[in-house]
């Protein structure tokens, strides 16, 4: 898209238009309901907020625009797919490809609709390990070269773009995704800042953090979101939540049985 540019990314997972909903469970905190989806995103777009679009209109000034992506390949993105067409909006779709096919996911034939659509669609590791930051250089690369040459196969594009599942990354991590082998021109992280993350010159591929949306958000905050009010205190609470969570990592390395 000329002379624009990603202000700002969302994170969706899967909706309860669908009863094929992945990797989630029917209380899970990321199985959204799309009426409130839906509320939010015409609140935002009355208040001027524009989409990438699936189809692009001419634009005669620099714009900035929200991205939609969405991870784990439930079946439901098939209707999320659709019923942001219908909005003209383009979504990011992240599939992690040991389940394609299986009860609740996407099927080969799905993800090819999707890339025929408009849609983009990118790797989310092979098998989903959690915490991926924890996997050794050599598993993060087998993890994401098996996932892009199954998706490869399926749409017959390269794929340059990947999620991190869980979204928690170290510097390491995100020179590994780096590496020249892999290819990926954009990554995906669960960092909820504004626009590219920068975090060191070794790391040569375009770095997005994303606002992850919940199913106990109301329509009005994930409009602010996509609006981009609360993102530094979400981005405060969320640095300290990955800190204990990193204590806990090493804790777990310090005194795990061998």
């Amino acid at each position: 898209m000329k002379n624009n540019y990603i202000d700002r990314v969302i994170l969706f997972h899967d909706i309860d238009s669908s009863k094929r909903i992945g990797l989630q469970k029917l209380d899970s905190r990321y199985l959204l309901s799309w009426n409130v989806i839906n509320k939010a995103i015409e609140d935002a777009r009355k208040k001027s907020i524009e989409f990438e679009h699936l189809k692009l209109k001419s634009q005669k000034k620099i714009n900035k625009i929200v991205r939609i992506t969405i991870d784990d390949g439930g079946g439901s993105s098939i209707e999320l797919a659709k019923l942001l067409a219908k909005k003209n909006i383009k979504a990011y779709f992240f599939i992690p490809t040991k389940f394609i096919g299986k009860n609740g996911f996407l099927t080969k034939v799905e993800i090819n609709k999707l890339y025929k659509m408009g849609h983009k669609i990118g790797s989310h590791s092979h098998s989903h390990p959690n915490p991926f930051c924890e996997l050794s250089k050599f598993k993060i690369i087998d993890e994401v070269l098996e996932s892009k040459k199954i998706i490869e196969e399926i749409i017959d594009e390269k794929v340059n773009i990947f999620s991190v599942p869980g979204g928690e990354i170290r510097k390491d991590t995100l020179i590994t995704l780096s590496d020249d082998v892999l290819e990926l021109d954009e990554i995906y992280i669960s960092t909820p800042y504004q626009g590219k993350y920068f975090f060191s010159s070794k790391i040569g591929s375009q770095v997005y953090g994303r606002m992850c949306i919940e199913r106990k958000m109301s329509y009005k905050m994930i409009s602010n979101y996509i609006i981009g009010k609360g993102w530094r205190f979400a981005f405060i609470n969320y640095q300290l939540r990955r800190f204990r969570r990193e204590l806990i990592y090493k804790y777990n390395q310090l005194f795990s049985v061998k």
